[in-house]
């Protein structure tokens, strides 16, 4: 599992009953762009893209 997303989600697991509905969800996004744009999801789209590849 890419990095950036396993961090993500254990600080928001531990802040899900600190913070009120849309803070988190502000906080939520927040995390969610920065895996989006980070380098770990271009590497996860590459090894998805091989493994759908047909096998000679």
């Amino acid at each position: 599992m890419p990095r950036t997303s396993v961090a993500a989600g254990k600080q928001l697991a531990t802040r899900a009953f600190d913070l009120g509905f849309d803070a988190f969800r502000a906080e939520m996004e927040a995390r969610f762009r920065a895996c989006l744009e980070s380098e770990h999801r271009a590497a996860m789209a590459e090894t998805r893209a091989r493994r759908r590849r047909p096998k000679p």
